[in-house]
């Protein structure tokens, strides 16, 4: 069988999420081959002839787009050129350092980032070249604008196959952009082999400040708004006495740290750990925790669910769809709860903690076992080999299967 050559972005060695390494590691059994990390220029492109190009958060293209000047370089210039050059200069400082001014001019890289990945995806097309997108996020955490939802459409209607890790990401999808496109429901694969065998569980409640006279209910990863961490704090107020809390991450730049700290520490027997947790600290938290807590307003998929589950720790998470197809028909591997709602948490969390350890631990690494990559990439491997088998079939009016399932 031809070995297909796939450039990612992002390619292999991402630190947050070691998501790309163990979906290229599946694939490599099925004769694809990741060749490297996607460059957004069609130089690149005609020099590395990749089968296909694969993008995954493709919002980070337009949104890194820098095309702006070091205005050092124009200061002898205008000083040695232009009389009284020096009052230019002054003024020109004080409008490059007014907040509106820098909004403006990112707003402009964004446009330009916008047409030049959009060029780019067309020259793509025009070589032959397959692309495909898997959607992992129906728009930015934080909130997507107008360029954004231009760049998502513009690749809707240029890829050829669209991966999705559950069945609403997919309707969300097919209702929103209309595409024409080969669509295929992919679930999210387990995070086996990923984190190390956590250190003694004395130590790590130790170095913690922690006790094992009660449960640990934690929030682990990037802390950020649409995770409800403020919900979780709510219910763990609530909890006073009966468990403790731990939240542990990297807070994302427009995240109010300080708020969630003041409430934090308002909390007897509660931890912020507000910093990037390795693999290692990741396991070992995960491992002193009773439940991972994930109030979350909003989701498309989460790499958090499948990486508690695969260490064997259960979930309460908010009752949203994603997380209702993972978990409702195992309530032993975690809990559904409302969203914005403390009170029902807290009780969910009660409920969930009375089932024996070794039943809530088991029964969440039996399911995160069903989520091996192994057996989800195989339909993927054979869609891919199909897009780049014959160049006269990749066009993506040409694909008519809208609706497959793994």
């Amino acid at each position: 069988m031809h070995t297909i050559k796939i450039a990612s972005l992002p390619a292999r060695g991402n630190p947050n999420n070691p998501y790309v390494d163990l979906f290229y590691d599946a694939l490599t059994q099925h004769n694809i081959e990741l060749i490297g990390k996607i460059e957004i220029e069609n130089t690149w492109l005609n020099n590395s002839q990749p089968d296909a190009i694969h993008f995954h958060w493709p919002e980070n293209v337009w949104r890194e787009y820098s095309t702006s000047k070091n205005p050092r370089f124009f200061r002898p210039f205008i000083r040695e050129k232009i009389p009284g050059g020096w009052r230019t200069i002054k003024y020109l400082d004080m409008l490059t350092s007014q907040k509106w001014y820098k909004k403006q001019l990112r707003t402009l890289d964004k446009v330009k980032g916008y047409y030049h990945f959009s060029r780019f995806i067309a020259h793509a097309k025009k070589n032959n070249t397959s692309i495909i997108w898997t959607y992992h996020n129906a728009e930015i955490h934080e909130g997507s604008d107008f360029i954004d939802r231009l760049g998502y459409k513009a690749l809707a209607s240029m890829s050829d196959l669209v991966i999705f890790h559950s069945s609403i990401a997919q309707k969300d999808f097919l209702k929103k952009y209309n595409p024409k496109c080969q669509t295929l429901i992919m679930p999210h694969g387990n995070y086996d082999g990923v984190y190390p065998p956590a250190r003694q569980y004395k130590t790590i409640l130790t170095e913690l400040g922690l006790t094992d006279k009660l449960p640990i209910i934690s929030c682990l990863g990037m802390l950020r708004t649409y995770k409800g961490l403020d919900t979780a704090v709510k219910a763990a107020a609530l909890l006073t006495g009966k468990v403790q809390f731990l939240c542990a991450g990297w807070p994302h730049p427009s995240f109010d740290l300080q708020s969630l700290g003041e409430a934090i520490n308002a909390l007897p027997n509660a931890v912020l750990v507000p910093n990037f947790l390795s693999n290692q600290q990741f396991s070992d938290f995960t491992s002193v925790s009773d439940c991972l807590v994930m109030p979350y307003k909003k989701i498309t998929g989460s790499g958090a669910l499948l990486a508690a589950l695969t260490l064997s720790r259960g979930v309460i998470a908010s009752d949203l769809p994603y997380f209702r197809e993972i978990l409702e028909q195992h309530p032993n591997a975690g809990a559904l709860t409302p969203t914005n709602d403390p009170q029902k948490l807290a009780d969910s969390i009660e409920l969930y903690l009375a089932i024996p350890h070794h039943i809530r631990n088991a029964s969440a690494k039996a399911l995160a076992d069903t989520y091996a990559w192994s057996q989800l990439v195989a339909p993927i491997a054979k869609a891919i080999h199909s897009l780049t088998c014959d160049s006269s079939t990749i066009s993506c009016n040409k694909n008519t299967d809208h609706n497959e399932k793994i």
